[in-house]
């Protein structure tokens, strides 16, 4: 359980979510005719005073696009600098593997949770390998509920990759969360849970069910069209979200686009 720095009595846990870097062995590696590095240090700039009033970034996923071990270590040589702790998970373009070693030692952390003030916050792997649409393993089930009844004094925001409700788009509904409504059942029946965040859909997306916020932020390369049901792309457009965790549970957030 990794422990953020504690906000002062009363203040909001400021929370920074990045999220689909996409990057590449290559630092000029380009998809769709943009330099995903490029962008991602276009963000991180534009990012630079939330970034140095945060407590933790989120990095749901997809950081690389090729798998490599290059993509992993200059992920950490761009985010070092700002010393925050990242707190990441993988995506259906990522290895695992190497973010255990690479993403889980000093500032990072690959899954697992944080505690900050009286928030628990919930990494989960939604990595179904070899595929793209994403799933929740019994184990992580069981593991993200379990902590849950471990800090029934804690407000709860569960962060994963893939997307468990629809959002209007056909072609990336067909590629969220499989057992969504399994997952969804559970977000209702848990008290204390105020939120949850995820990537994937490179789009802005905002929603409540039962009280609960429903967040995804755009990817800091590129974003697919809203809306569509066929696959559409927009280049020039990044972004990152901010989450400010008040104490009584309230969830305040924005997302921030970059032109790259």
């Amino acid at each position: 359980m990794r422990k953020l720095t504690a906000a002062a009595p009363g203040e909001a846990l400021r929370l920074l979510q990045i999220t689909d870097c996409h990057l590449f062995a290559d630092p000029d590696g380009d998809m769709y005719g943009g330099c995903t590095r490029r962008s991602l240090v276009k963000v991180l700039e534009a990012a630079r005073p939330h970034l140095e009033n945060c407590h933790a970034v989120l990095a749901t996923g997809d950081l690389s696009q090729d798998e490599s071990e290059k993509s992993y270590l200059d992920f950490v040589k761009l985010m070092t600098p700002f010393n925050r702790p990242v707190l990441s998970i993988p995506g259906n373009h990522d290895r695992s593997e190497l973010m255990r070693v690479h993403l889980n030692q000093g500032l990072f952390q690959f899954c697992g949770a944080a505690r900050g003030g009286n928030w628990l916050l919930v990494m989960l792997s939604s990595q179904n390998r070899g595929r793209t649409a994403g799933a929740l393993s019994e184990q992580e089930r069981e593991r993200w509920q379990e902590l849950v009844g471990q800090h029934p004094d804690c407000h709860v925001l569960v962060c994963l990759h893939h997307q468990p409700v629809n959002i209007g788009s056909a072609w990336l509904d067909g590629i969220g969360l499989a057992g969504a409504d399994t997952f969804m059942q559970q977000v209702s029946a848990t008290s204390n849970l105020r939120g949850v965040v995820w990537g994937h859909i490179h789009q802005e997306f905002e929603s409540r069910s039962a009280g609960v916020h429903l967040l995804a932020a755009p990817s800091t390369c590129h974003q697919f069209v809203a809306g569509q049901d066929d696959f559409g792309m927009h280049l020039g457009r990044s972004g990152y979200r901010t989450l400010e965790l008040h104490p009584d549970g309230r969830i305040e957030t924005q997302v921030h686009w970059v032109s790259t």
